[in-house]
């Protein structure tokens, strides 16, 4: 090898040298996150051994409370006015019976002023349609509001052993007799307050055992509103 070589190469090895330097100390320079997770191992490699029993015990009791919390909590339950008339779904209740003892006139002949009476045993029955019953649901405050439909008359049965006459042997036919009977209590029927307030209670005792187990399973409240 000649000097000019020898001399070319002593030249250039010191800079090489230096850049390969600059480069070394440029990679080996720890970084923040690195020294983070340095301070952390040597915090953790400090501490007691009984320490650190007791910091994992905690941390895994707080993610077995998660774990527990989420699959115990319930999902939110709603209802709706469908489902609770497929609660109470009956075409037709019967809710209160009015019996009645009544007198029944019927003219002889018309503008006569002379009158067939007869006495009759009766019972009445009144209720509604139960498909009627209309609900808003208040989910906010968890309340039902629950209005009823107009209260009717269903059924007037009279007893036809319980007739008699004065005077005896009127000359009309038994459907008239029972028919004019119907009419007296019907009439009698609707005249009563406590018929109809009677059956509004009892309606709202039978609703309301009928819905109960639905709203107490998910926290909500039955009132009542005015049907006017």
């Amino acid at each position: 090898m000649s000097k000019d070589n020898l001399q070319q190469k002593q030249y250039t090895d010191p800079q090489k040298k230096k850049e390969s330097k600059t480069q070394l100390s440029k990679k080996s320079k720890p970084t923040k996150s690195d020294k983070k997770q340095g301070n952390f191992l040597n915090f953790w490699t400090n501490l007691n051994k009984s320490f650190k029993y007791i910091i994992l015990l905690i941390v895994i009791i707080l993610i077995v409370l998660a774990v527990w919390k989420f699959q115990e909590e319930p999902e939110t339950e709603y209802i709706t006015s469908s489902s609770l008339q497929e609660a109470i779904a009956v075409e037709e209740l019967s809710t209160a019976e009015f019996i009645y003892n009544g007198i029944a006139e019927k003219e002889k002949i018309e503008d006569s002023g002379d009158y067939y009476y007869i006495s009759y045993d009766s019972v009445v029955s009144v209720g509604i349609d139960m498909s009627q019953v209309e609900f808003t649901i208040d989910h906010e405050n968890k309340i039902v509001h629950t209005e009823l439909p107009v209260i009717k008359l269903n059924i007037v049965s009279i007893d036809p052993e319980s007739l008699d006459y004065l005077p005896e042997n009127p000359k009309l036919e038994l459907d008239e007799i029972i028919n004019l009977c119907k009419e007296d209590a019907i009439s009698e029927a609707n005249q009563s307050e406590f018929l109809y307030e009677t059956a509004e209670e009892s309606l709202k005792a039978t609703i309301k055992a009928l819905l109960t187990p639905i709203l107490n399973e998910i926290e909500y409240t039955i009132e009542w509103s005015n049907n006017g």
